[in-house]
């Protein structure tokens, strides 16, 4: 048995033996008895955590999260706006700088501690829960008003079975296109955010119909989702390539898409071109809402890390740019059929989704069809992004349970309905969404509760396991576990280059958005505060409520790397003795 130590010490044999006690706030491993080189090991109040059934799964599933509307609406719109590909030169800078090294960063928090975002600052001191809670809310916002976009493109999908499609623009209209069936017939727009009005009934529908979908895919975790994302993750882009293959035979297309890509290098001085290429870096690998750490956190703890950071950013930058040509080449058709400048056809967020685009389809031969694949596409965008909010609000209370769901008059809820009830909460916020007044609400929560908050969630992460903590204590893990350690540039890029940009960007939106005027009300203005500012309590509530405790007395203390490592190598070593 001597000569078998460097085989039973492999990485094959070790990830085998430490994904069983990677837990760290289970130290003790009790039950195991000598009977050759068996044990029965099992961990006091363990609660067996969610896994992705592989590595392919896991790929999807944070490629269908990271993707989302913004490659079909924002993506191609920014890149025509700053220089065409001229773009990429500051893009792809900020992608390395910010993107890949808070992807790599995130990603590793939640492996190497196996815990969801509050509990990885739990594990330093009680005080800093609020911390880890604080993005989680941003996520919960945005996934509020995610789930209404989503509930628009089934309500299109519906009404693209209708012929003639319904937003067909009347003959006499000076522009090709119909804005007035989204506002006034879809969303019934009212005048102000204070006319709230009547709920529109099928857009409500449609709202429930989405979470009751989601629900449907997160109800048994990420083992059930990751199936799902095999589907969805991979739809959009088969049918984009579909669209562009079609669009790319259309008279024009190929105008639009020189377009797209004439480069303009005067962009490279301007400081919004800048601007706009860090904050694309930062949403184009969806950091800072908490959702990569507990991801991360349900990969095997000895999976490698890196070639992840690296794949998924760049595989968003492809997908990204497989939309933009899909989009103008059918931009290119509108303008060679209409005579109107591309830059004069409204390019972004839902104008572009829900009216022009549309409106492109109704030009052509089977434009039933097409309109059916275009929105379909759409919601299998929507919905990957939807059910991955969704499986981070609901994994982070599934570990705050223990897995054991809750207790309700004497009766123990189960998980899967404790997920109902998180899907069910976001219904609710249908019943305002959904009125007249809902697109103002949208935009109300999109300003005041996920710019600023996003930043600062990811600045919080970084800056306190980078300079509080250290970064050290993870990096510990990592070569224990993976015996691959975090190259030195993303060290000094998670020092220095990311805090700085995600608190410039901060400080930035902070900015926009005390000077714009919103709404004259003052209910609005309170309102959009609150939403704000509420995460803020949050944190400063848990920090107020255990600060007392003295830091050596906390139970879960720091630094985070404890007896589990060393119980790892013993429990080997002692199997190699018996």
């Amino acid at each position: 048995m001597a000569n078998s130590l460097p085989e039973i010490c492999s990485q094959e044999n070790l990830n085998s033996y430490t994904n069983l006690i990677h837990d760290d706030d289970h130290d003790h491993v009790r039950g195991y008895h000598r009977a050759g080189i068996k044990r029965t090991l099992s961990l006091e109040n363990h609660h067996e955590r969610d896994r992705f059934n592989n590595y392919l799964e896991y790929l999807l599933t944070i490629l269908g999260y990271a993707a989302g509307f913004g490659s079909v609406w924002r993506f191609p719109y920014l890149v025509y706006k700053n220089g065409g590909g001229v773009f990429l030169i500051p893009y792809l800078i900020m992608l390395f700088l910010i993107g890949i090294p808070s992807f790599y960063f995130e990603t590793a928090l939640g492996q190497m501690l196996q815990k969801s975002p509050p509990q990885c600052f739990e594990k330093t001191h009680k005080k800093f829960k609020g911390l880890g809670i604080f993005p989680l809310l941003t996520t919960f916002s945005m996934s509020t008003y995610y789930n209404l976009i989503l509930g628009y493109s089934f309500y299109f999908l519906y009404e693209s079975f209708t012929s003639p499609l319904p937003w067909t623009a009347p003959k006499d209209s000076p522009v090709p296109w119909n804005s007035d069936y989204f506002y006034k017939e879809v969303l019934q727009f009212s005048s102000s955010i204070s006319e709230i009005g009547h709920i529109i009934w099928p857009l409500l529908f449609c709202y429930i119909l989405s979470q009751v979908i989601v629900y449907l895919c997160i109800q048994k975790g990420v083992a059930v989702s990751g199936r799902v994302a095999m589907i969805t993750a991979t739809s959009p882009y088969i049918l984009l390539f579909l669209l562009l293959i079609r669009g790319m035979f259309l008279p024009g297309s190929w105008q639009g898409i020189k377009w797209l890509f004439m480069p303009d290098w005067s962009k490279l001085s301007q400081l919004r071109v800048w601007v706009d290429a860090t904050n694309q870096a930062i949403f184009q690998v969806s950091t800072g809402g908490g959702v990569l750490v507990l991801f991360g956190s349900y990969r095997p703890i000895s999976q490698e890390i890196k070639r992840s950071a690296y794949l998924i950013p760049l595989f968003t930058v492809l997908c990204g740019f497989l939309a933009s040509m899909a989009i103008f080449s059918f931009m290119g058709y509108m303008s060679h059929i209409t005579n109107i400048p591309i830059d004069q056809i409204p390019l972004r967020g839902p104008d572009l989704a829900f009216i022009v685009f549309p409106a492109v389809l109704t030009k052509m031969p089977f434009s039933n069809l097409l309109a059916i694949v275009f929105f379909i596409t759409m919601i299998f965008l929507g919905i990957d992004t939807q059910f991955a909010f969704m499986d981070g609000l609901a994994g982070t209370l599934e570990d705050e349970l223990n897995g054991d769901g809750i207790v309700i008059l004497s009766h123990r809820i189960p998980m899967k309905w404790v997920r109902a009830l998180v899907c069910g909460a976001v219904s609710l916020f249908g019943f305002l969404y959904c009125t007249q007044a809902g697109f103002y609400f949208l935009d109300l929560v999109d300003t005041y509760g996920v710019g600023f908050n996003l930043f600062m969630g990811l600045f919080i992460e970084v800056f306190f396991f980078t300079w509080i903590e250290k970064w050290d204590v993870i990096e510990e893990k990592v070569k224990l576990y993976i015996q691959d350690p975090t190259p030195q540039i993303f060290i000094f890029l998670l020092h220095y280059s990311v805090p700085f940009f995600t608190a410039a960007m901060g400080l930035l939106s902070l900015y926009l958005q005390i000077t714009r005027i919103f709404d004259q009300t003052w209910w609005c203005t309170l309102l959009g505060w609150t939403i704000t500012l509420y995460p803020y309590y949050i944190v400063y509530y848990f920090y107020s409520r255990y600060k007392g405790i003295p830091y050596e007395q906390d139970e879960v203390k720091s630094p985070i790397i404890n007896q589990n490592m060393v119980s790892t190598k013993a429990l080997l070593q002692e199997m190699h003795e018996v």
